[in-house]
């Protein structure tokens, strides 16, 4: 559904964290061009569309780094050689791309799209701009000045590449990422193995409070009806994460090694027809930024389930998660948390049953993302 006033995105009435990927996508189809224009201008560049070559790439990346484990130590210099030319993390880099401390790593799937598939989802703020020269010259960069004197580009490595406005033959937006795609061709196995070791922490190798980002470690697929033993899998999974019931239905707690092209998902199943399996988590919502919960949600294929988030006590979400609500069977959900900023937030996020008939509920992501 299309918003009734196309200016609520451009005028910021609509939280930037309220839309998930596959609703930027449809926007941007929006028969209304000032919303295309707002929803491109806030959002970027959506790739349309599957690079059959990219997700083979990924696929193979994905064995690999599983099969060898790397050094996070060797992996952070790895990174200070290559990545920090463009990318800052920990206040080290260059800001010529996003700063990764808290962006794009909320999950492995997504820290392997981002690396080895850039161009899928490009933010408004890192298009690149190709500009053609009088003299011959092609330069890819970020946008730093485009006055009627001269344009200035950000290069990698932070430089700045002025050029004369009389200079400039053309002017475009590049649909393609200032990242190149070919990561796997500049790294030998090794580096890749070192690099991935340490960008799936959470903090700099050697903080004993570190831990593996979602989906990071070797899953190994198990199940339980034991109380005592949900919390290492919730840990897993998602610290900081408990089942408020202490009780969880048909098949018990269960961590499965793949479930629709997801590796590392957390299952839960309603506790009866009438009693929903409830995650809990609470949080002291920080002031200043913006904060959100996060989750990536998927169904049986026979079945559905209602997902309902509670924060306080009070309903925030009730969806229905089925085959009219999910795309290849997942769904990615978001709430803004930012109303809440300075606040504790108590949020409970539940696997009702809908028609008691395969209820089963698939988690890929439960992260609060705060930025």
């Amino acid at each position: 559904m299309e918003p009734r006033a196309p200016g609520s995105i451009g005028a910021g009435r609509v939280p930037a964290d309220a839309l998930d990927l596959n609703q930027v996508r449809k926007l941007l189809h929006s028969k209304h061009a000032e919303l295309v224009k707002q929803v491109r201008a806030r959002y970027g560049n959506v790739r349309e569309g599957r690079n059959s070559a990219r997700e083979q790439v990924i696929a193979r990346m994905r064995t690999l780094l599983r099969a060898k484990p790397g050094d996070p130590h060797a992996g952070a210099e790895v990174f200070k050689k290559l990545c920090a030319q463009c990318h800052k993390i920990y206040g080290a880099g260059q800001d010529v791309g996003p700063d990764i401390t808290l962006n794009g790593r909320n999950s492995y799937e997504q820290l392997l799209s981002n690396v080895f598939d850039p161009s899928l989802v490009i933010g408004a703020a890192y298009q690149a701009t190709l500009i053609s020269t009088a003299d011959g010259r092609v330069l890819t960069g970020l946008l730093a000045e485009d006055s009627p004197r001269r344009v200035v580009l950000k290069m990698q490595g932070g430089k700045l590449e002025t050029i004369a406005r009389d200079d400039v033959e053309e002017i475009k937006l590049s649909p393609l990422s200032l990242m190149p795609e070919d990561l796997e061709k500049q790294l030998g196995e090794r580096e890749l193995s070192d690099l991935f070791a340490f960008l799936t922490l959470d903090r700099p190798p050697g903080d004993p409070a570190g831990r593996p980002i979602p989906g990071a470690k070797e899953v190994v697929p198990r199940a339980t009806r034991d109380p005592s033993l949900f919390g290492s899998i919730l840990d897993e999974f998602a610290p900081g994460l408990s089942l408020s019931t202490r009780s969880v239905g048909e098949g018990g707690l269960a961590i499965l090694k793949e479930h629709r092209g997801r590796t590392g998902v957390l299952r839960t199943h309603p506790v009866g027809a009438d009693e929903p399996c409830v995650l809990h988590t609470s949080l002291a919502v920080p002031p200043g930024v913006k904060t959100r919960l996060v989750l990536d949600v998927a169904h049986d294929p026979k079945g559905d389930w209602l997902l309902v988030v509670k924060v306080n006590g009070k309903t925030r979400l009730e969806q229905l998660v089925g085959p009219d609500s999910t795309e290849d069977g997942w769904a990615e959900v978001t709430i803004s948390l930012s109303e809440f900023a300075g606040q504790m937030a108590a949020l409970d996020i539940e696997n009702k049953a809908n028609n008691w008939n395969y209820e089963f509920a698939y988690w890929g992501r439960i992260a609060i993302i705060s930025e």
